[in-house]
């Protein structure tokens, strides 16, 4: 073993090896750091709670408002194809088919330009 290497071990001793286990762990993170770094903590914390809030309202809401509309044209309304306003025979199948269809379009496209710019970014 080099003397640099020897050297360098020989300043690790375990009270550092566990100061060190002790200052990565994340749990602790909340005693750690400045007032900035905890109040910035706990805005983070206080935003991904907003947004499942949210989520979880929209949801909510339009589940509701969504409900007279089931109760009337029920579940079929997903798999009917006919979109017929005048009999009132409504069906979304070709509608939600053409969106998922383009949405994976563009997710095969757009991986492998993504996927080369990190990997080009990371080297």
């Amino acid at each position: 073993m080099p003397v640099a290497d020897q050297k360098i071990l020989a300043g690790i001793n375990d009270a550092a090896i566990a100061r060190y286990a002790a200052g990565s762990d994340t749990a602790g993170y909340r005693n750690q750091g400045t007032g900035a770094d905890r109040l910035f903590f706990s805005l983070l914390n206080l935003s991904a709670l907003l947004v499942l809030f949210l989520v979880a309202a929209v949801s909510i809401t339009l589940l509701i408002y969504a409900i007279p509309s089931i109760r009337e044209f029920g579940f079929s309304f997903f798999i009917q194809k006919t979109w017929d306003p005048v009999t009132k025979v409504f069906g979304a199948l070709p509608f939600l088919v053409g969106t998922l269809l383009t949405s994976f379009i563009a997710l095969f496209i757009s991986i492998p330009f993504s996927l080369s710019i990190a990997i080009f970014l990371g080297e």
